[in-house]
């Protein structure tokens, strides 16, 4: 399945890009290539992820411990920080989950997410 899924991620929307990253963390099933290929055409269309793809995709990548991935993270972070109040907070905590997870210090990134944490954090839940 991964190597057929490979060969046409590049067709794939967002949603599928992310649901598909998804899918292998949520069966904690490490598929490299897979990965990196999701993560390469992800980066591609990242202008083109609403929050939900954005952090789900951050949150799989950090699930499955996926580190050769700092260009998508990167992408992520500088396309989160612009869509910054659109997130729930359980978009803020599950990016600021996968930053941290993947040790991917991005100040900018932790800074926007500050802010609307404080304000939203008397309805944050322990996950």
């Amino acid at each position: 399945i991964a190597s057929s899924a490979r060969d046409t991620l590049y067709a794939y929307n967002p949603q599928e890009l992310s649901n598909t990253a998804w899918s292998y963390a949520a069966l904690a099933v490490t598929h490299t290539p897979l990965m990196e290929a999701i993560s390469a055409a992800a980066s591609a269309r990242i202008s083109e992820f609403d929050v939900q793809w954005l952090s789900t995709s951050a949150w799989a990548f950090a699930l499955l411990r996926c580190r050769n991935t700092g260009h998508l993270l990167k992408a992520i972070a500088e396309e989160s920080r612009g869509k910054m109040a659109a997130f729930d907070t359980r978009h803020l905590a599950n990016t600021a989950w996968a930053f941290a997870v993947l040790n991917e210090l991005h100040p900018p990134l932790m800074e926007a997410i500050s802010a609307p944490a404080r304000a939203k954090i008397a309805r944050f839940r322990p996950q």
